[in-house]
């Protein structure tokens, strides 16, 4: 029985360590930057490695959409891989009835049979509700970075309510506009049609667009 698959068709082949009883595993696939991977299992995240994917053989794997096991138990996430190390930093847990919820946790050991999902969770950092499971899902919407607690912003990050466990800082940059302001810990902030609303007073946006200031933030609500 094989802890480990390879990936081919791309710069150099993925392989994948870490992982338990791949004779379950349905699909396995690599798109240059994401592996997909479906009826996988494994005991613990933290127990992955991911390699080669790009040019030379180095690390070129930056997420993986999980569809299956941890401890036993179904969880459907999205894994962040350290292209340094080629170990997890951290995932979102993809949660809901209509799955188009993602919530990040900052430790992959944290994504368990018993993960929830609820910004409440323990190591759970920014939860991000979208319309549907397919928006929630599509590549460079949003980047978090944990290091800095900052959350960046996508083209077409619209539609979106976010609760953050501690404060989460915002920042978008696109052709003219630029976002900035900060979501404070233990509030939700909403975005539609370009217009922020906050449930914190002190949470604000700021928009800077061809010399235009637009500042927004939770006094009204």
């Amino acid at each position: 029985m094989s802890n480990f698959i390879t990936l081919s068709g791309s710069e150099s082949s993925v392989t994948i360590t870490g992982l338990k009883n791949t004779e379950t595993i349905t699909d396995a696939a690599y798109d240059g930057i994401t592996v997909t991977l479906s009826g996988a299992e494994v005991d613990n995240f933290n127990d992955l490695t991911v390699t080669g994917g790009a040019a030379d053989g180095k690390n070129g794997v930056r997420r993986i959409i999980w569809s299956g096991k941890v401890d036993g138990v179904e969880r459907n996430t999205v894994l962040i891989v350290d292209l340094n190390s080629g170990k997890l930093r951290g995932g979102w847990l993809i949660f809901g009835d209509e799955e188009n919820q993602l919530t990040y946790y900052t430790e992959p050991a944290r994504l368990t049979a018993d993960s929830t999902g609820e910004i409440t969770d323990e190591k759970a950092a920014v939860s991000l509700q979208f319309v549907d499971k397919k928006t929630a899902l599509t590549p460079r919407t949003f980047t978090f970075m944990e290091k800095y607690s900052l959350l960046s912003l996508g083209s077409s990050f619209d539609h979106v309510t976010i609760a953050a466990h501690d404060d989460i800082y915002l920042s978008c940059s696109k052709g003219n506009k630029i976002i900035s302001g900060v979501i404070k810990g233990n509030s939700k902030a909403s975005v539609d049609d370009g217009q922020w609303r906050f449930e914190n007073k002190n949470s604000f946006a700021v928009e800077t667009s061809n010399d235009v200031v637009k500042f927004y933030n939770g006094s009204c609500l």
